[in-house]
């Protein structure tokens, strides 16, 4: 008789094979006084954009992106990080 596997290993199976990555981009914002770093997750579309502004002072946004949450958000709408003035990149 085969093997059958549990209800939710089968779907956890399922999501990490046949999930898409999201789009993911850095760059910079260049003016005359200052450069500001960014990311996104995702791409534009009808949805309204999230800034995703991270806290501080003095830190950069990249412990916001230690879990999937803004991955899942990604899938739906554009999700842009920034570095405030003085901070990271």
């Amino acid at each position: 008789m085969p093997k059958r596997l549990p209800g939710f290993a089968l779907l956890f199976v399922s999501t990490a094979l046949f999930s898409q990555p999201v789009q993911h981009a850095r760059g910079a914002a260049h003016t005359p006084d200052v450069d500001i770093a960014y990311e996104t997750l995702g791409q534009q579309g009808t949805a309204l954009p999230v800034m995703a502004i991270n806290g501080g002072p003095g830190l950069t946004h990249s412990y916001m992106v230690q879990n999937d949450l803004w991955e899942r958000i990604a899938r739906k709408r554009l999700v842009v990080f920034y570095d405030q003035r003085g901070t990271g990149a």
